[in-house]
């Protein structure tokens, strides 16, 4: 609502403008969004807010935030880097190597610091959502959870999980998987694999039958890393990519079992084997997805989004 976007203009412009003026500010980004298609949000919280200002004759530039995290991430950390190298240095090479190996350190204590610094003084902005009381055929979505499978026990555990995810976010169109990958180790089949395997696949069976094919169950074949020992590639990162080829109907030969393939999924919601989904959570994350300043616009030359967004990251407490 305009009331709840009201509290999210910046304070140097909100103190600008007159409390009895507020109301005609609203009124004027009304007029800009029918007049250019745009969606309401777009010029009070998204970028068209230079455009929006304008109109009332106010300076307003967004910070850049990406500008801030390469330099107190990268630059800086690097900086202090090559000046404790320089002030320790009695050799070129050991200079060298001193710098190198307090790059991660620094890396990890200016970032940290400058971090928080930043969200201090640049707090994050509220992300338009619609409401979402069911989730439309469009907008279908699979809740997945990647996971190692080192025991039967710890499977099932994490199948019983996702029955309580399902229980607490209701929806025909809101389905739930885990996807497994095996331990590393010496062989590409690890001890009891074949046995967790099909306690797996007949407890997603078990649930089916209970609610309807909502649930799902993946493992992909390890693969030999260049240690010599058998793993999924690229654990969590790899395990996404390798989930959204099986989507579109890609690469099942890389799989060592599938109960299914969900058809028509549009998201991907994925949680850590540690993270709660609470009740209603899935379709607040939906209806930010769906809300039009939120569509992702892509650059096809450059193969970037350059306007909305194509992945949303939640706070988590």
């Amino acid at each position: 609502t305009l009331e709840e976007m009201e509290h999210e203009l910046p304070a140097k412009m909100k103190n600008a403008i007159a409390k009895n003026h507020l109301k005609f500010y609203n009124i004027d980004a009304v007029k800009l969004a029918k007049e250019s298609g745009e969606d309401l949000s777009w010029y009070i919280l998204g970028d068209g807010a230079g455009e929006l200002a304008a109109s009332f004759h106010l300076s307003y530039k967004r910070k850049k935030t990406e500008d801030l995290l390469l330099l107190t991430h990268y630059i800086l950390p690097a900086l202090a880097a090559v000046l404790t190298g320089w002030l320790c240095d009695r050799t070129v090479a050991l200079g060298i190597g001193i710098a190198l190996l307090s790059f991660i350190p620094y890396k990890y204590i200016l970032g940290s610091y400058f971090s928080r610094l930043l969200l201090k003084h640049n707090p994050p902005r509220m992300i338009p959502r619609i409401r979402v009381d069911e989730i439309p055929d469009e907008a279908r979505t699979l809740v997945v959870v990647p996971t190692l499978l080192t025991d039967q026990k710890g499977t099932l555990a994490q199948l019983a999980r996702l029955e309580e995810y399902s229980l607490a976010n209701r929806g025909d169109n809101l389905l739930f998987a885990l996807f497994g990958d095996s331990p590393d180790g010496e062989n590409p089949e690890p001890p009891g694999g074949e046995e967790i395997r099909q306690a797996a696949l007949l407890e997603v069976e078990r649930l089916n039958r209970i609610y309807g094919e909502k649930f799902f169950f993946f493992e992909r074949k390890p693969i030999k890393n260049r240690a010599g020992r058998y793993a999924g590639k690229e654990r969590k990162r790899g395990a996404l990519l390798a989930l959204c080829s099986l989507l579109l109907g890609e690469a099942e030969e890389e799989y060592a079992a599938i109960s299914g393939v969900p058809q028509g999924i549009r998201y991907v919601i994925t949680l850590d084997a540690d993270t709660q989904l609470n009740p209603g959570a899935a379709k607040k994350l939906i209806g930010g997805m769906l809300h039009p300043a939120n569509r992702p616009q892509v650059d096809e030359e450059r193969g970037i989004v350059t306007r909305g967004h194509a992945l949303l990251l939640p706070m988590v407490d």
